[in-house]
């Protein structure tokens, strides 16, 4: 489905059908694995918060006593409403903030992406209870 990784295709005829085969050249190899990273997020985005762990009540109560009406005045009458739309946005993002820890980024550490051994399946059919 992306164009960019392949390098070339070619097509050829086979004595097995009426069909062509196609070989495509990729850009890189599928035998070496890519080793796994933690993805970034924006700090200035709902992305990098852990809103399951976020005191809901606590930014209920911010949110409450915020002057909507005055932070629309703010807004220029002339513009489009997405400067006001904007300022919500900032001010719900901060009150997450303030109450709401960072996610932590995915260890790198190799020792923590263990494969699965060859043996782990079989454990599994060993060790689960047998259903009657």
């Amino acid at each position: 489905n992306n164009e960019r990784v392949m390098h070339n295709i070619e097509t050829e005829e086979t004595t097995l059908s009426d069909h062509l085969a196609v070989k495509v050249n990729l850009l890189y190899n599928l035998k070496v694995p890519v080793p796994p990273s933690s993805p970034f997020f924006d700090k200035e985005s709902f992305r990098s918060l852990e809103l399951q762990k976020a005191d809901f009540h606590k930014i209920n109560t911010i949110l409450c006593n915020v002057d909507w009406d005055e932070l629309f005045q703010l807004c220029d009458s002339e513009s489009d409403d997405n400067e006001f739309v904007e300022k919500l946005y900032l001010t719900v993002l901060e009150a997450c903030r303030s109450n709401c820890p960072n996610k932590l980024p995915k260890s790198s550490d190799p020792a923590s992406h263990k494969p699965k051994t060859k043996h782990s399946r079989d454990r599994f059919i060993l060790n689960r209870k047998r259903r009657k």
